[in-house]
């Protein structure tokens, strides 16, 4: 199962902790924007972009072309020159070569739109064999005496359960089913159909069509500049492929004609014992030939190229993902992967729904970080925040990416980096991210790149397994129930802190056979030594085997199913949650767990997921840890009262407490114990976000008004996207040797202003700021700018009256009732300023 582990370039691993690193990530950490190619694109503006990209914080990203065939009647894209061309070539090779000599970092996305292997249809229009063929179901009433005689479609008929040939004479009415071939397009909202990717020669020619365009411009992709190759959710047609060569191998492979269990595969019959084991074979065959004949050439190609294989497939978000997503086998497809990934779109990923409070986030992001472990890997991707909506904030953002990072995740692609910004182009794939609509993203930038570099260092720890029972999902029938005790087991083990990754049969009957006699499962990076394993209804006998022996050899198996330990023979495990904890008592029922170890420590990070502030207080054990929040350069050690030290994480804030013999400087986390409330301030609009033919931000001249905080109004009303400024003098009672200012409760990106002077840019709560002791004065001006989203005037603009639904995209919709969430901005509390 463990491939030969090669150099990756573009992807660091470090064994120990460096405060230089820290500080300032180098590129390899930094998080890779997705440039969509949208519009006509010219030499002048592929340069205004790339220096805007920097000036944003963007040193890595890949091209996302978007042709004019992808989605021409949901989402319409005037991309010039045409992809693929000559023309669209020059152009690409030209942005490229202006991002190395800009010191960027480039990934080659392998399609046109997505999914990937269709190079936006031309695979299809080259060679028209290689469609997709599945089959679809049609029922009529047949009536007595008639005598059937089958379109040259049909595959199989059924009358009454039984199989029937043509000739054959009705006994009596009753319904007929015919199991038809068909050739599909995916998706319809597409004009550029997809090829089989499980057909022979499909890929070698989706290749030949588009990774080797690119090569007739990059002889050498690393020496251009590029580290990767990125395919995005590249699938089988769905339900399944079905044609004469599948056929032929499974009736070669397995003895049994596969038309004979139509009904089965199609959920219009239900399983018994041998007819699920016929299911199992079918889509396992199915799985591999996906593998063989997609995944495994685009990796053969990459490591050819001396570039990773890197991305992620459909519907991986989802408990039987391996079949709504069309790759059968999910671990097993993100195991052929150098960097595996998962995406967080349509906020699958959120701190707060709405009136109902906590969303009912998901583990999913454990599916790639545990391939990558099992496979010898250290980096797991994810594709975030694409049809979030405008509304998204830096808030929102950081519990985002935290989430995954907690479970694993340390490369981040964040979408969209528009090409095109005029008109309804404006509409499509939301947030945008500009400089006018996100003018201090440079701030979170750094802050991703630091929290890739904290979850990149050193060994990431598993010792727990969980068993993901795929084959229930395959059979299909009660698969619900086995996804909610799946769910409910992966939720049970976070809650009670146990680090975990996610296993299927591949891993059990393939893990190292040395291993189970010591009791651990052991592939890649992975070593197990508890397998969790939830109620379900299948549970290969190979995989039954393989865990006997890791349970002689001293493992340990956890399940409340009194069939499943039965069968392995241990006890019945009755609650999950009481499997032992790696972390005391904190105080903290929404705090989640992870750990790293290092060749001068370890690293255990801690994330409040809940919607409050959460103070939280550990023992001390030894010497007092380092505490790193990635959005400060600076290390603090904590105070430590009665062998206890405590401090407090905002929702979705992340610490990282660093355990090591090595010194380094610190200050101490504790805020001074005085404090002077600012709360009269002059308030007024500074700039204003306006949507029309573009988005600009122009600037007001509007008069101050006096506020006292909270303010009973909104000074950022729901129309309004744009910054704001609060202005005060203030004068401490006496001279400090230490001072901070906390802005409080606040929506929004926040510049602090101190006599002229700028403190630099926090973008998400807690909102301090140290006050350099020489910039104060004895009577001393301050100012503070909040910058809201720009979802206000994207709802509130006239623009989009201009324009018809279809144009403005699909996901308009739906965006649109994320940005409900988001009209707000400014302070709303009183400033304070702490000081000693």
């Amino acid at each position: 199962m463990e491939k030969a582990r090669r150099t990756l370039l573009g992807f660091s691993t470090e064994e120990q902790f460096d405060k230089e690193r820290y500080h300032s990530p180098s590129l390899d950490y930094c998080p890779v924007y997705t440039w969509m190619w949208n519009a006509p694109v010219t030499q002048e503006q592929t340069d205004k972009q790339l220096d805007e990209m920097l000036r944003l914080g963007i040193r890595r990203f890949y091209i996302l072309p978007m042709p004019k065939s992808f989605r021409p009647t949901s989402f319409p894209t005037p991309l010039e020159p045409s992809y693929l061309s000559e023309g669209y070539l020059d152009a690409y090779r030209y942005a490229i070569e202006q991002a190395k000599k800009r010191g960027m970092q480039v990934w080659l996305y392998d399609e046109g739109g997505w999914p990937s292997g269709s190079a936006c249809g031309q695979v299809m229009l080259q060679d028209p064999s290689l469609s997709q063929e599945t089959i679809r179901v049609t029922e009529r009433e047949a009536s007595k005496g008639e005598v059937y005689s089958p379109e040259s479609d049909t595959e199989a008929a059924f009358f009454e359960g039984k199989r029937i040939h043509s000739g054959y004479t009705f006994p009596k009415t009753g319904l007929l089913s015919e199991y038809r071939r068909v050739r599909t397009s995916f998706p319809k909202i597409s004009s550029a159909d997809l090829p089989d990717v499980t057909k022979e020669g499909a890929c070698d020619l989706f290749i030949k069509l588009t990774h080797e365009k690119y090569k007739t411009r990059f002889a050498d992709l690393k020496a251009s500049g590029f580290t990767a190759l990125f395919t995005d959710e590249p699938t089988a047609p769905r339900p399944f492929p079905y044609t004469d060569e599948i056929k032929a191998l499974f009736k070669q492979q397995f003895g049994e004609e596969i038309e004979n269990y139509l009904p089965v595969l199609m959920g219009k019959e239900k399983t018994n014992e041998h007819s699920a084991e016929i299911k199992i074979k079918f889509f396992d065959m199915l799985s591999r030939l996906f593998c063989e004949r997609f995944l495994d050439k685009e990796l053969a190609w990459a490591k050819q190229n001396g570039v990773a294989f890197l991305g992620h497939l459909d519907k991986d978000d989802e408990a039987n993902g391996s079949m709504t997503g069309g790759s059968f086998s999910l671990l097993r497809a993100l195991r052929r992967f150098d960097v595996p990934g998962v995406d967080a779109i349509r906020r699958q990923i959120f701190p707060k729904c709405g009136k109902s409070g906590l969303c009912d986030n998901k583990f999913f992001p454990r599916y790639a970080s545990s391939a990558a472990a099992q496979t010898g890997g250290r980096h797991a991707l994810t594709e975030s925040f694409a049809v979030y909506g405008c509304g998204l904030t830096y808030d929102e953002m950081r519990f985002v990416i935290n989430f995954q990072a907690m479970r694993g995740i340390n490369v981040f692609n964040f979408m969209i980096f528009p090409y095109g910004r005029t008109g309804y182009l404006q509409a499509g794939l939301l947030p945008h991210f500009t400089q006018n609509t996100h003018p201090d993203l440079s701030a979170f930038n750094l802050y991703a790149a630091r929290l890739s570099y904290l979850f990149s260092l050193g060994e990431r720890v598993a010792n727990t397994a969980l068993y993901a029972p795929f084959a229930d999902g395959v059979i299909g029938e009660g698969f619900d129930k086995t996804a909610e005790a799946y769910e409910k087991a992966g939720k049970t083990l976070e809650q009670n802190h146990i680090l975990f990754d996610v296993v299927d049969d591949d891993f059990l009957q393939q893990a190292e056979e040395d291993s189970l006699s010591f009791g651990v499962l052991a592939m890649g990076k992975a070593a197990y030594t508890t397998l969790v394993i939830p109620p379900c209804l299948y549970l290969a006998e190979e995989s039954v085997k393989r865990v006997r022996a890791f349970v002689k050899g001293g493992g340990k198996v956890a399940t409340t199913s009194p069939e499943i330990a039965k069968r392995i023979g241990v006890h019945v495990t009755k609650d999950l949650s009481s499997l032992p904890s790696p972390l005391p008592s904190h105080g903290g029922e929404s705090i989640s767990y992870a750990e790293s170890t290092l060749k001068n420590g370890r690293i255990r990070f801690l994330m409040n997921e809940g919607i409050a502030p959460c103070m939280l207080s550990l023992p001390t054990a030894g010497t007092l840890p380092y505490l790193l929040f990635p959005a400060s350069d600076k290390l603090y050690r904590p105070t430590e009262e009665k062998g206890f030290f405590s401090f407090t994480l905002y929702p979705g804030e992340l610490v990282a407490l660093l355990e090591t013999d090595d010194v380094f400087d610190a200050e101490t986390h504790a805020l001074p114990q005085k404090r002077l409330t600012l709360d009269r301030f002059l308030f007024r609009h500074t700039h204003k976000l306006v949507i029309k033919e573009q988005t600009e931000r122009l600037p007001l001249q509007e008069e101050v008004s006096e506020i006292v905080l909270p303010s009973p109004r909104p000074l950022f009303p729901k129309d309004f996207s744009g910054s704001g400024e609060y202005q005060t003098t203030f004068s401490l009672p006496e001279k400090a040797s230490r001072a901070l200012i906390d802005l409080g409760m606040a929506i929004g990106s926040a510049e602090v202003i101190l006599n002229g002077k700028t403190l630099g840019v926090k973008v998400m709560p807690p909102y301090r700021f140290e006050l350099p002791l020489a910039y104060l004065k004895e009577s001393n001006e301050l100012t503070v700018r909040l910058t809201n989203t720009p979802a206000n005037e994207f709802e509130h603009t006239d623009l989009w009256a201009k324009y018809r639904p279809w144009q403005l995209g699909n996901y308009r919709k739906e965006e649109g009732v994320f940005h409900a969430d988001s009209f707000a901005g400014g302070l709303y509390d009183k400033v304070n300023i702490y000081y000693e």
